[in-house]
């Protein structure tokens, strides 16, 4: 450890990289399953949204102009 201090060396022991691809890994899972809930939810709302144009179109149906 001294020779890297000395000569100004960095480098990563296989260890802390192990350790740095089980935090990436657990990161990439959470984005993930973050990602599909975001999506189920726009999923959702797109649907709401369709529900209440139709609605809206059966209360107020637009008058044909002459």
């Amino acid at each position: 450890m001294r020779q890297y201090k000395e000569t100004g060396a960095t480098r990563a022991l296989p260890r802390d990289a192990e350790e740095k691809m089980q935090e990436m890994s657990g990161t990439i899972k959470r984005l993930g399953t973050e990602n599909a809930t975001l999506k189920r939810l726009l999923a959702e709302k797109e649907v709401e949204n369709a529900i209440l144009k139709e609605l809206l179109e059966k209360v107020n149906p637009k008058s044909p102009t002459r």
